[in-house]
């Protein structure tokens, strides 16, 4: 073989590596490409909530059933607040970590805990896995269903049911969260059971009692909300505040239970009927970043709740309170003197389900 011949034997396989290693560098990029464009419709979501910032909880001196707890500014952000709370004095905690989809906007869930611990002590008293609970329903959500990465869906829906059992629950969509159908997963705490409902089915229905305290809460609510020339109810009975945050009564999923929340600076100064229930409450008077939570159980009415967070002295005022007539039951403009005048002829039919709520 001729020098020449080897030569170009020695180029030709030069040539071929060349060209081998030159591809094989285009499919990496290419693979970087396609894993970008691919990266790019998905971004992670991650919630890690931690008892760090719950400063403070009691008992009140007049019912086991009632407490207050208080939780850091920083803490309203991180989710310790009512909404965490739970009958029997325990409070939840969400870890999730996922991803969602930009295009979808659906959540592929990686990782879903829901801590419950003990208020008092902070320890760790049971979790509920939502990853494992749609494992084990298995083919029955297995047909295109995804999990909102929509906050508000993100977090579950808690009430109680029957026999004093906590209910979890969760919204799966199919297809766009703006489209097509919906279905809830429900998962009862107490007896560890699963089960799935159609967007439309799965209503508990609660007594009448019930039913009848949570139209009042909401009336109640919207009452602190109206405007009456210039100032709002909460201010025409004493009770400054600067903003709706600043002092809100929360209607709960629980029987017979309300949550106040306000921060610390607006507690008043004195107030016997608040502060011998809860005594450690006036430690907090006049601190700036503090968030009280109270949680009042056995059915209060707006009576009570009103007079927990008025000055000693003051009696709860209606004067100049009008029922507009575009807020009435029967369209008519009507004085309000007492919270019945305004529960009787407060039309809430756009408020509340008959059946007893979004179950």
């Amino acid at each position: 073989m001729s020098g020449e011949v080897r030569r170009k034997r020695k180029l030709h396989v030069r040539i071929f590596i060349g060209v081998l290693i030159l591809l094989g560098v285009l499919a990496i990029i290419l693979v970087m490409v396609i894993q970008r464009d691919k990266d790019e419709l998905w971004f992670y979501i991650e919630q890690n909530e931690n008892l760090q910032t719950l400063l403070h909880v009691e008992k009140s001196t007049l019912s086991e059933s009632d407490i207050f707890f208080v939780t850091s500014t920083f803490g309203r952000m991180e989710g310790t607040d009512y909404r965490r709370y739970l009958p029997g004095h325990y409070i939840w905690q969400l870890q999730m970590h996922g991803r969602a989809s930009r295009e979808k906007g659906s959540l592929e869930l990686l990782q879903y805990y829901i801590h419950i611990y003990d208020a008092f002590t902070k320890e760790l008293s049971r979790t509920v896995d939502l990853v494992e609970i749609m494992n084990d329903l298995g083919e029955e959500i297995e047909e295109g269903y995804s999990y909102s990465s929509s906050p508000i869906f993100r977090f579950p829906t808690v009430y109680e049911g029957e026999q004093e059992s906590i209910h979890f629950q969760w919204t799966l969509m199919q297809g766009s969260h703006y489209t097509d159908s919906w279905i809830r997963i429900r998962f009862n705490e107490r007896t560890g059971e699963a089960s799935i409902h159609q967007e439309s089915e799965g209503h508990f229905q609660i007594s009448d009692r019930d039913l009848e305290f949570r139209r009042k809460t909401s009336a109640f609510v919207s009452l602190l909300l109206r405007d009456i020339d210039g100032q709002s109810f909460l201010a025409m009975n004493g009770i400054e505040t600067r903003e709706v945050d600043d002092f809100r009564v929360n209607r709960t999923q629980f029987f017979g239970i309300v949550s106040v929340e306000l921060w610390s600076d607006f507690l008043p100064e004195e107030s016997e009927s608040l502060y011998s229930r809860f005594p450690g409450l006036r430690q907090f008077q006049g601190q700036e970043g503090k968030r009280i939570h109270v949680i009042l159980a056995d059915y209060p009415t707006a009576e009570e709740i009103m007079e927990l967070f008025m000055e000693d002295g003051r009696e709860i005022s209606f004067e100049g309170v009008i029922m507009p007539g575009n807020h009435s039951i029967d369209g008519e403009e009507h004085e309000i003197h007492s919270f019945e005048d305004y529960f009787r002829l407060r039309d809430m039919s756009g408020w509340w389900r008959q059946n007893g709520g979004d179950y």
